[in-house]
């Protein structure tokens, strides 16, 4: 099984892509607070490191700025830096194993191994060709089976024979009981605030997920059906916070926001958010007029919130900052206990975290 690290990659993103680049004039950000993380080696906090007329930024400010992107990196170094020692185990241990199964068979070695299976393995017969070519015509530009049919049963020889190899080395491994003893690396965990946004679940649940998402964009709709996996697979274990993180490219994100703020007001913040990302694709202000409606709200009273929408801006604002400062920079991105996870996720890689998560509490 891969490790929990490996779930936890950091620039291979499945998410929207990051706003543009904003600079602050030098002004210093909150801190983040990062569990594990060590302090950035430099001088004296009171250090000036860059002035220009009329400003200064000292080693404390810019500690500040840049600690939610160093520690990103420092994450992502750690959990490549796993891969390569996992790869670097596996890799000999399927050497020796592979070794051995050869000499057992009588053949020289484990390359002559693996041509002998995939001589056993190089017959794909016309019908099943015919199959997967009917199953997959416009991969092939819907061009007549007869003009693609090599082609056809090349690629499906060569997809028989790995499977038959990755088979071969998963049984050898199986019959040798391998075990890794290789610990996980400890990853730094950011203290993101759950603030007063709306959390699903219960209080006293063990895992802490905070999102942060833009409900414009489509990987974070991959994630909301990934999140309700999630909390029907762990009733009472895990909450979910959602947090306002909208893109300025996304020209309905915020009225979105806004919407399900207002919702909120009336205690349906979650009936409006399901709604929303159940209909993606509708998302004008006539259509979020019509869900608050089809939630059962006070509709006048949503129309003022909606329309003067001071408030809600502010509480928008403070989750996109919040955000930042913990090295948010595309959507959607988790915080799992403080574990930084980025981009939409499959549920099988929640669940891997999570029940290591729940293993290291004793839950």
């Amino acid at each position: 099984m891969r490790s929990l690290s490996a779930f936890l990659t950091m620039f291979l993103l499945l998410g929207c892509p990051p706003p543009a680049e904003k600079t602050t004039g030098g002004q210093a950000r909150g801190q983040v607070q990062a569990g594990g993380a060590p302090a950035l080696v430099g001088p004296a906090p009171d250090t000036v490191v860059a002035t220009w007329t009329g400003g200064q930024m000292t080693w404390g400010e810019l500690e500040q700025e840049a600690r939610g992107r160093l520690i990103r990196m420092e994450v992502s170094y750690l959990n490549e830096r796993d891969e390569a020692l996992r790869s670097a185990i596996n890799n000999t241990i399927n050497k020796a194993l592979l070794d051995a199964e050869a000499k057992q068979r009588g053949v020289a070695s484990a390359d002559a191994l693996r041509e002998q299976v995939q001589k056993e393995n190089a017959t794909v017969t016309d019908a099943e060709a015919r199959a997967f070519y009917d199953a997959n015509q416009k991969r092939y530009r819907n061009k007549p089976f007869e003009e693609v049919q090599k082609a056809v049963t090349d690629a499906l020889v060569r997809t028989r024979q790995k499977e038959a190899w990755a088979a071969l080395v998963e049984q050898l491994r199986a019959r040798s009981d391998v075990q890794i003893s290789l610990a996980p690396p400890e990853l730094p965990r950011i203290e993101v605030p759950v603030d007063d946004d709306p959390v699903r679940g219960e209080a006293s649940a063990p895992v802490t997920i905070i999102e942060f998402a833009d409900y414009e964009c489509p990987y974070c709709a991959r994630g909301y059906q990934t999140m309700k996996q999630v909390m029907e697979t762990y009733p009472g274990k895990t909450r979910w916070v959602y947090r306002d993180f909208p893109l300025s490219f996304h020209r309905n994100a915020m009225n979105a926001a806004v919407a399900s703020n207002c919702a909120g007001a009336q205690g349906k913040y979650w009936e409006m958010h399901d709604l929303i990302f159940d209909n993606q694709k509708a998302m004008t202000e006539a259509d979020l007029e019509t869900y608050a409606g089809q939630i059962g709200l006070d509709a006048a009273a949503w129309k003022t919130c909606y329309t003067e929408r001071e408030a809600q801006l502010k509480e928008i604002a403070a989750d996109q900052t919040s955000g930042s400062e913990a090295g948010v920079t595309g959507t959607p991105a988790y915080f799992l206990n403080g574990l930084f996870i980025s981009g939409a996720r499959p549920f099988e890689d929640f669940k891997a975290a999570i029940d290591t998560e729940l293993e290291r509490l004793g839950k």
